[in-house]
């Protein structure tokens, strides 16, 4: 049915669009110094807490929350900018 069709293609729309973002984070976070994407990506991606990844890194729980929130205000800027360039 047309509901059905619609329901469809809005779902493949969200798809793509799903898509396009993951390719928009990817690009900003590939921009950022290696520190900061490393712990933006302990955290967020591999699921690791502040102190697993303070251990891990041999660095102070201090110094990677710098890193992680410092690293996600420099992502936001460039995720800005990305929006604003499309």
């Amino acid at each position: 049915t047309g509901f059905e069709l619609a329901a469809e293609a809005d779902d493949l729309s969200g798809n793509i669009q799903q898509e396009q973002v993951t390719r928009h984070v990817r690009r900003a976070l590939q921009g950022l110094p290696a520190d900061m994407r490393q712990v933006i990506i302990m955290k967020e991606y591999e699921g690791l807490k502040f102190s697993e990844i303070a251990e891990i890194l041999g660095l102070p729980v201090s110094t990677v929350k710098t890193r992680m929130y410092t690293g996600l205000t420099e992502l936001r800027k460039r995720l800005e900018h990305l929006r604003a360039a499309v």
